[in-house]
């Protein structure tokens, strides 16, 4: 006779092996440098790890960029495990200020990913050197 312990083990055990796995991941860079007109753009790197219905994708600004969006999939749509690039382009209201972003994706397993990236304002050189570069193509 099987004991109670072993049985509900057991019977765990087979409830989480038909259980799908929740391991999508997202990613993107921690920080993206804006060029000179304040102008950037961000990759993020959504991995499907098994077939899902999506569920929907966003990205808005955290402060300081015209970034925002919002795509619904309505759960009807499988994705096929694998990679899907996403880039995310935008501009800084004020190039003079870092802004932030955000993204996230939902699919209809119940996994969310969530990511930020932090833009960093265009940067000019103050150096003489540079700007001795720079004159001399004037004269």
């Amino acid at each position: 006779m099987t004991s109670t312990p072993r049985l509900m083990a057991l019977a765990l055990a087979l409830l989480l092996a038909a259980t799908p796995a929740l391991a999508h991941e997202i990613s993107a860079p921690a920080t993206v440098q804006a060029d000179g007109a304040g102008h950037f753009t961000v990759d993020v790197t959504v991995t499907i790890t098994s077939p899902i219905e999506f569920g929907y994708s966003q990205e808005w600004d955290l402060g300081n960029t015209d970034v925002g969006m919002h795509a619904d999939g309505f759960c009807t749509t499988v994705i096929e495990p694998g990679e899907y690039p996403w880039t995310i382009s935008g501009n800084l209201l004020d190039p003079t200020l870092d802004g932030e972003i955000g993204y996230e994706h939902y699919m209809c397993d119940g996994w969310t990913g969530y990511v930020t990236t932090v833009i960093l304002a265009p940067t000019v050189s103050t150096e003489a050197e540079t700007w001795s570069a720079v004159k001399a193509l004037y004269r």
